[in-house]
């Protein structure tokens, strides 16, 4: 007997291909869902054992953290007499006539050249000014005996924190590097020692390397205290004893702790109480505010502030390692994922932070050269040829090279001894020929000439 096949309907076929159409989708919904769980998970762990980490090591997370760390970092005994001075610093300008008309701490401008002797039409208003401000100086000579970095009333409010009191430290500065500059015009070695020991003074007590913008400004009052140093060497003014002390003004700051304090500071400040949303008001981007609590998204963040952290393993290399990092991060896979993204928008600048910090080391140690250079000279009544001999003074090769961009250049011309480094404005070596003084000004090679 011959059985007849089975016949679907039309309906039952239709109904059928509606469940797989239904189910399909269902369960890959499913499946997504527990796997983006599961990798919320992992990131929520990730970030519960970065903060762990960060607190075991007593580092800021938040605003309220990054005041007490601040706190425990700096000293209340100078903030009364620092706060004074800065006061008097700046009320000169509301109280002084023509104080336009004065250099350096005003929009004045000084001969060129300016040497000793030469004619300078503004130095009788230029002497009466620093007169007036003699009580000022003597503070800031005083004040160097408190201990350093000096706390002041900052308000940490996440990357919308201000600064106020180390930005006007550059008026101080500013009122040191006048004095020096009439000093060194009168070849008053006395005036000028103290002008730049108390410049040094300065950038101790207002040095502020527990975030980038910070360290920045510290390292642009030490770069004014460089610069200043290599220009008084023009001049036939310092006897060996003052040489060692201007030494003595210039030595090391730790590059590893500078950094990995400053990347600490940056990290809490971008977390700002962990609540990634409101950093930078990203949650008004798109209505996508939500989005950006979650761990999948926070989770990057910490992890590139984690690689941040460690590029200072290899100081000497820690220019070139942080732009391999920020290519790295920039090209890396998953870039255009949410969380990639706002990893990259809330990182620092760390790559040009790096070239700050070695740039201000390759200019300590260009000044401690030329001071080198000017002792070898009063001590043999010739100028180094090459520099290796400086060794006879007590200073090494290694002292004399920069950190990564090779030896300092040097030149002996009409008996005056030049000494250059890099252009900052590009990445390449030390040049071997010296830089001419009348190139581009946006080319700038920092060169000390030494008579």
């Amino acid at each position: 007997m011959t059985t007849k096949p089975t016949m679907i309907s039309p309906t039952r076929r239709h109904r059928r291909r509606w469940l797989w159409w239904i189910a399909v989708p269902l369960v890959a919904m499913v499946v997504l869902l527990i796997a983006g769980l599961w990798q919320e998970r992992q990131a929520s762990r990730f970030i519960e054992g970065e903060l762990t980490r960060v607190r075991s090591a007593g580092l800021p997370y938040d605003d309220e953290s990054m005041a007490r760390w601040y706190a425990d970092n700096t000293h209340r005994e100078g903030t009364a007499a620092w706060s004074e001075i800065l006061r008097l610093v700046e009320s000169p300008t509301f109280m002084i006539s023509d104080f336009d008309r004065l250099p350096i701490v005003s929009v004045g401008e000084l001969p060129t050249p300016l040497l000793p002797g030469s004619s300078w039409p503004d130095e009788p208003f230029v002497a009466e000014f620093l007169g007036t401000m003699r009580p000022v100086i003597q503070r800031i000579d005083a004040a160097r005996s408190l201990p350093t970095p000096v706390w002041m009333p900052i308000e940490f409010e996440g990357v919308a924190t201000l600064l106020p009191e180390v930005q006007s430290s550059r008026s101080i500065l500013r009122l040191l590097n006048l004095e020096l500059t009439h000093a060194l015009y009168h070849q008053d070695s006395d005036r000028a020692l103290r002008a730049l020991v108390c410049m040094r003074a300065t950038a101790d007590a207002f040095a502020m390397n527990l975030f980038m913008v910070g360290e920045l400004m510290t390292i642009a009052l030490h770069g004014v205290l460089h610069g200043e140093i290599g220009r008084s060497l023009e001049g036939e003014l310092w006897s060996a004893e003052e040489l060692v002390r201007l030494d003595d003004l210039l030595e090391p700051r730790d590059l590893r702790s500078r950094w990995l304090s400053a990347i600490a500071g940056e990290r809490a400040m971008a977390l700002s109480g962990t609540d990634l949303a409101n950093v930078g008001g990203l949650d008004q981007i798109g209505g996508i505010g939500p989005l950006l609590r979650l761990p999948s998204v926070q989770a990057p963040l910490l992890d590139g502030y984690r690689q941040v952290e460690r590029l200072v393993d290899d100081p000497n290399h820690l220019r070139v390692r942080s732009q391999k990092l920020e290519t790295t991060l920039r090209n890396g896979q998953n870039r255009l994922s949410l969380g990639k993204t706002t990893q990259l928008f809330l990182l620092p600048a760390f790559s040009g932070f790096a070239r700050a910090i070695e740039s201000n080391e390759d200019s300590r140690r260009m000044t401690r050269t030329a001071l080198a250079v000017k002792r070898f000279q009063l001590e043999y009544g010739r100028w180094p040829r090459p520099l290796s001999e400086l060794a006879q003074v007590g200073f090494s090769e290694t002292q004399w090279h920069t950190v990564s961009r090779g030896p300092l250049g040097w030149e002996i011309e009409d008996d005056v001894f030049y000494l250059w480094s890099y252009d900052l404005s590009n990445q390449y070596d030390v040049g071997p020929e010296r830089p001419d003084e009348e190139m581009d000004s946006k080319v700038y090679v920092p060169t000390i000439r030494i008579r």
